[in-house]
């Protein structure tokens, strides 16, 4: 209710399951979602949306670094989880922990060895490049220079088909999306 007095245009909920699911339903009751006002959840994932349905989170917004039908290439990805996952969609940190090991791999292979401070300069050095991502960079600090997606999710009457969840509003670039690299914490900075 305070959220909703504030006359805040995005109101952030920082829970999850079904915390985030109870607050969403919550905030339909009070009329925030009617009266202007959107809900932002800070980390949702596809699995948890498809639980908690459409019906309920149709026109909130997102951000989320993968969505398997944005191209044909996750489109793919997607289809051999599924076919090894029961039927499954792969969620962000699904897809991301693929993809990391994966461009882990190819830094081994490349460095042709598998001691960590190589590999570490070796997935540095190398852009990433898989189903989800091109020609990305993994900064000193570690960051993994990604875009971002700004997502909606679909009413009901727009989905066409299972998992048919998200539309795609905008790519919010690396720079934007992540803390610049003269802000970072991280100690492995202070070592270089």
């Amino acid at each position: 209710m305070r959220a909703q007095a504030s006359g805040a245009k995005v109101i952030a909920v920082a829970n999850s399951g079904s915390d985030f699911a109870n607050a969403v339903k919550q905030a339909q009751e009070f009329g925030i979602t009617s009266r202007g006002q959107n809900i932002a959840p800070l980390g949702l994932f596809i699995n948890q949306t498809d639980s908690i349905g459409l019906q309920t989170l149709q026109g909130v917004r997102l951000t989320t670094p993968f969505y398997w039908d944005r191209t044909e290439e996750t489109r793919a990805f997607a289809k051999r989880y599924q076919a090894a996952f029961g039927g499954r969609i792969p969620n962000e940190a699904q897809a991301s922990t693929y993809g990391a090991i994966r461009h882990y791999l190819k830094a081994v292979a490349a460095a042709g060895t598998d001691d960590g401070e190589a590999v570490s300069r070796k997935m540095k050095e190398l852009p990433v490049n898989d189903f989800e991502m091109k020609d990305i960079k993994i900064r000193a600090d570690g960051q993994v220079m990604r875009p971002l997606y700004a997502a909606r999710i679909k009413a009901p009457s727009e989905s066409k088909y299972p998992y048919d969840y998200y539309e795609i509003n905008a790519t919010v670039a690396p720079d934007d999306a992540w803390r610049p690299l003269s802000e970072s914490a991280c100690d492995l900075l202070k070592s270089q």
